[in-house]
């Protein structure tokens, strides 16, 4: 992917209209979103890979889905806070947050989250941080002369 197609696919990411899934409205993908779903380990979200998301079993492919609909769905304060607490306590998170959540949440909401996820892997990749070497034509800093 070119510097300017990687360019335009992060802007494409970053500035799409908020998603919808299963009746629950997304906040459109961010780049705390992104830090977010890094710092809780969904690597269905931040990338991985297909063969790492098949080697998941279907209760992590389960938990990783809905607690990345809980944290772009839910009012931020809720979200930062239960961000918080999952650092710290991840079955607390999970008691407190996810299982609440969990239960008012609709099962077509997850796939419809599934097939988004699956359908923007490229996008969301490409809105990772790519490191460019230097380029081989320049010089190196010479000392001054004494």
């Amino acid at each position: 992917m070119t510097t300017d197609e990687r360019t335009q696919t992060n802007l494409d990411t970053f500035i799409a209209p908020a998603a919808e899934a299963g009746g629950i409205t997304l906040r459109p993908f961010s780049a705390g979103t992104l830090t977010i779903c890094r710092a809780l380990g969904l690597t269905m979200v931040v990338g991985g890979g297909k063969d790492a998301v098949e080697a998941l079993s279907a209760d992590d492919k389960q938990r990783q889905l809905t607690t990345f609909l809980f944290i772009q769905s839910q009012p931020l304060d809720v979200v930062k806070k239960a961000v918080k607490l999952a650092r710290e306590d991840r079955q607390a998170f999970e008691d407190e947050y996810l299982l609440p959540f969990e239960l008012d949440l609709p099962v077509t909401a997850m796939f419809a989250a599934m097939q988004q996820l699956e359908s923007n892997l490229t996008a969301i990749e490409a809105a990772q941080i790519e490191v460019l070497s230097r380029p081989s034509g320049k010089k190196e800093p010479t000392a001054p002369p004494n």
